[in-house]
Parts: structure tokens; C-alpha cells; sequence
């Protein structure tokens, strides 16, 4: 099934050699993995990179789709377009593998971007596809459902459709077992039902975010499939509930109205049917499921491959890997202008001293390379945007006017080249917020981004610098409030502090100093 790739040549493997021995990890495992044998699966929503044989490549992205309908019927109660950015996934045979290429301790990685979504994933390791898939239903309730759904909610749809297994053609759940629903009853009792539901603010350790995910999930089967045990249906209180929320009530008024119970009340019940039901898998609600073969499913080698695994690189924080990759790329195939960006970017993210000319040189061949390429008119944009307002950088008025010019121009260019990329409309919105631009010019840039892909976070930041510039601080507030939600991680993020400090001032009339 397979065709026997090509060696790598003596000449690159000497580049990756010396670039491999600089590094803190192992370098067998990233030399062995360009060695291997990849193949690339395409289906309708997932463009699938994978170390494993084409068979199984070809029905795990052939179940994969039939999970994201499953996923989308649960969610709204029918199908979801395709997304506006490509998901790209990573499937490597092992965690360590997929360790050597992303910067995480987790045996699955997930990050969401304007230009594309990046997902890696241990086959060997089922809690890796479970995690992986955990967090690529976060992007699916944020981007096609409602904003304004409760934490617990988004969080317990998260945890219950990664639950789900596809089979054949059908779906179905994951079982509990006794002996994890009596240790979880334990978990529970230690975080109320009352602070679930009310006090996203006491989740104020990974501890009890950890316990309030895991309480999430399984309150939402709880309250989806307890009737299907005798025990009380509460399907129709659920959907009250939500909808109470979705009119804008606070949390308090829509369960009071929509419940006919005690948040204690719940409590008991829901630790009631984790000690007493049978544990059935429970019956997975879906329309008519499409079983679709891929698109396209070939061996992948050499420089596209490399690109690739930069890019997972890159974008996972693992910027000595990526500049290792993308240099690779360049020597595979010179005709690849995104690897020349690439190490650009990888350097420019490393924020490593005294390179500034080396740096820019890579974005302009780029450029020369590639002058219609809409993801490289966008690098060379944001490189250029970056050095603007880069606060230990002083520009004389000529030359900042000049950058400023430049930057337009490609940005204006990329965004005609494809009016509906999340990152074009961005770039476009972000111009208008340097200093000199007229914000309201940069309006119809960001709601496009923002309608394009509403739960970004680099574009809800950027709404929020919107909303703060047209003196909208109900919205601003709102949008802080989503951003700073403890969904996975504790603490705070400092731009989002930031965020909260800039629309502060705003009210009292005071300046914000972005250097200061």
C-alpha cells in the first residue's frame, strides 16, 4: 500500500545532524521520523499527516468525519460548515514522537490559529485521541454555536463528546465503571453544585479546574441520559435552562425558573445515579450519519512533509525545531517560500538579539519568491507590523511612515487575494490600530474576522481593542469576561490583564501607554 520513500541525501542529513545536535531532545527520534514512511489523507474538514499505513490512516480520518457530524447534531441539532481555516492532524505513532516535534508534556496538542487549526495525536495512546478531540469540540461549540453558554456547559459538551466512539458507522460512548464513578463522587462532594453553576471566579487552583471539568461532563450525561434509567428526566429543564441564559438572564434566574430542584437538590441526585445506575453507555443522539471515503490519500515525502512538521513545530512553541525544519525545507525544495518565512518566523519568536537584519532578509526573499502568496504577503506584513510596535525599537517619523506604507500595501493585497481568511481581515484590523491609523477604518476588517471566526483568541483580543476605541465597554467587558475564563488553565493571562487595564483607563479618561 505504501511506496518506499526516497533517502533523505547525505547533504541535508548533515544539515539535520548539525541542527539536531544544538538541541536539548533527541535527535534520533526527529531524524527517524523524516526517514519514515507518512502518508497524507484528505477528507471534506481534516487534512490527516500520519505515520500510520494508508488503511489505517484512511478510516481513522473516514471515522473522524463521521465523529464531527456526530460532534455537530449534539452540539446544534444538525451539521456545521466547514470551518474557515484548515484542521490539520498530526498523527504520530507514539507520544514521544509526537514530543519531539511539539513543545507540550500532554500526549496531545491543539492550537488554534487565524491561519489554521494544528492537532497531534498519539495513535498508540487512547487518552491522546480523547484529549485531542476534547479540545477540537471546544473550537466547534465556540466558532458554530453561542459565546454566551455557561462555562460548565461548553466545558461538559467538551468532555461528553470526546467521549464518543465511532464504530463501524455508528457512534456510541465510552463506558464508565463502577469503581470511577464511586472516586468521582468523592471528586464532586469537594466542589458544589452551587459554585459549578454560579462561581466560575472560585475555580481558583488547576486542582478545582480540574475537578469542575470533570463534574461538568458528568453532570451534562447525567442530565441527558439518567431517564433512560428511570431515574427524573431533566432533558426539557436543560433546554429551558440554556435558553433562559441565551435571552441574557444571569445564571441564577435561568436555573431557578427553568429547575424545579435545589442546586443541593441536583447534587444529590447526580451523586445518587453515579452510585446506583447500571452504567449503560447511553444512547448517542445523531441525525443520519454520511460515511464518506477521503478525498485523496497518498505518501507524502521530503520537503512538503518537513513543511509540514514545521509548522506543528512553530506553531506549539518549539522554535529551535521549527527553524531546524523550515531550513530543511529550503534545502529539499528552494522553490518553497514559506520555509525561507518560516525561519524568520521561528527566529523572530525567539526573540533572539542582534539578528534584525538576518531576520528581515528571510521575509523579503519570501516575498520575491512568492509575491501572490496570501500567506506570505501576511508574514512579511506581521513581521514588519511587529517591529513597529516593538516598544525597545525607535523609529524616525520617515521610516515608521514608510513601514507603515509597506505594510499596508501587503496586507491590502493579501486580503484581495482572499477576502474571507480570518488572518487577512485580522492583519487588515490591526493596521488600523497602529499609532497614526484611523481606528474606525479598521472596523469592517474586524467584524469580518470576527464573523469568520468568532473565538479566536488573537481576534476577540482584537475586538476588544475595538470595542474599547468606539467607547463600547459593555461589549468590551463581555469579551474580557469570555477571554478570561478558567477553562483549562489557572491564572490569568497577562494580555488579558492588560486588556482589563487599557479599558480602565479608557473610562477615567486616562491615556494607556502600550510601553509603559
Amino acid at each position: 500500500m505504501f511506496r518506499q520513500l526516497s533517502v533523505i541525501p547525505s547533504s541535508l542529513l548533515l544539515t539535520l545532524a548539525l541542527a539536531l545536535w544544538s538541541l536539548p531532545m533527541s535527535s534520533s527520534a526527529q531524524e527517524q521520523v523524516l526517514r519514515d514512511r507518512w502518508v497524507e489523507v484528505r477528507t471534506a474538514n481534516f487534512q490527516v499527516f500520519s505515520q500510520r499505513s494508508m488503511r489505517q490512516t484512511d478510516r481513522f480520518a473516514t471515522e473522524l468525519e463521521i465523529w464531527r457530524q456526530a460532534a455537530a447534531f449534539t452540539i446544534s441539532g444538525g451539521d456545521f460548515p466547514q470551518a474557515n481555516v484548515p484542521n490539520l492532524i498530526f498523527l504520530f505513532d507514539d507520544e514521544a514522537t509526537l514530543q519531539a516535534f511539539a513543545a507540550t508534556n500532554d500526549s496531545a496538542f491543539f492550537a488554534s490559529t487565524p491561519r489554521a487549526n494544528y492537532l497531534a495525536l498519539a495513535f498508540d495512546e487512547e487518552s491522546s485521541i480523547s484529549s485531542g478531540f476534547h479540545h477540537y469540540v471546544h473550537f466547534l461549540v465556540r466558532n458554530f454555536s453561542d459565546l454566551r453558554l455557561p462555562r460548565w456547559y461548553e466545558e461538559g459538551l467538551a468532555g461528553y463528546i470526546a467521549r464518543m466512539q465511532v464504530d463501524g458507522g455508528g457512534v456510541e460512548f465510552d463506558r464508565f465503571t463502577r469503581s470511577g464513578n464511586e472516586g468521582f463522587v468523592s471528586l464532586s462532594e469537594s466542589l458544589s453544585m452551587e459554585r459549578l453553576l454560579y462561581s466560575d471566579d472560585a475555580l481558583a487552583s488547576p486542582r478545582l479546574i480540574q475537578i469542575a471539568n470533570l463534574k461538568s461532563s458528568g453532570l451534562l450525561h447525567y442530565l441527558l441520559h439518567a431517564y433512560e434509567e428511570g431515574f427524573v428526566d431533566r432533558r426539557s429543564q436543560l433546554r429551558k435552562y440554556l435558553e433562559y441564559l441565551l435571552e441574557g438572564r444571569n445564571p441564577r434566574y435561568a436555573y431557578d425558573r427553568a429547575f424545579d430542584v435545589t442546586t443541593a437538590q441536583l447534587d444529590e441526585e447526580f451523586h445518587n445515579y453515579l452510585l446506583t445506575s447500571s452504567r449503560p453507555a447511553g444512547t448517542v443522539l445523531t441525525g443520519a450519519l454520511d460515511v464518506v471515503a477521503p478525498l485523496s490519500s497518498s505518501a507524502i515525502e521530503g520537503a512538503p512533509l518537513t513543511l509540514a512538521l514545521g509548522e506543528l513545530a512553530l506553531n506549539s512553541g518549539n522554535f529551535e525545531v521549527a527553524k531546524m525544519l523550515f531550513e530543511l525545507t529550503t534545502e529539499q525544495d528552494a522553490s518553497l517560500a514559506r520555509g525561507l518565512s518560516g525561519v524568520g518566523d521561528a527566529l523572530r519568536m525567539s526573540e533572539v538579539e542582534g539578528m534584525d537584519q538576518r531576520i528581515a532578509s528571510y521575509f523579503i526573499q519570501a516575498l520575491e519568491m512568492a509575491p501572490q502568496d496570501v500567506n506570505i504577503l501576511l508574514d512579511y506584513g506581521e513581521y514588519w507590523e511587529a517591529e513597529l510596535e516593538n516598544c525597545e525599537k525607535i523609529w524616525p517619523d520617515p521610516q515608521r511612515r514608510a513601514i507603515s506604507d509597506d505594510i499596508l500595501e501587503h496586507f491590502q493585497r493579501a486580503v484581495q487575494l482572499n477576502p474571507i481568511s480570518p488572518e487577512a481581515n485580522l492583519a487588515m484590523g490591526e493596521y488600523f490600530l497602529l499609532p497614526g491609523a484611523d481606528w474606525s477604518d479598521g472596523v469592517d476588517y474586524q467584524r469580518r474576522a470576527f464573523d469568520l471566526l468568532p473565538a479566536d483568541t488573537f481576534i476577540m483580543e482584537q475586538a476588544v481593542r475595538y470595542a474599547i476605541a468606539a467607547d463600547d465597554y459593555v461589549d468590551a467587558e463581555r469579551l474580557i469576561s469570555e477571554l478570561a475564563q478558567p477553562i483549562h488553565y489557572f491564572g490569568e493571562p497577562g494580555w488579558v490583564t492588560d486588556l482589563r487595564e487599557r479599558l480602565l483607563r479608557k473610562r477615567r479618561g486616562e491615556s494607556y501607554d502600550e510601553c509603559g
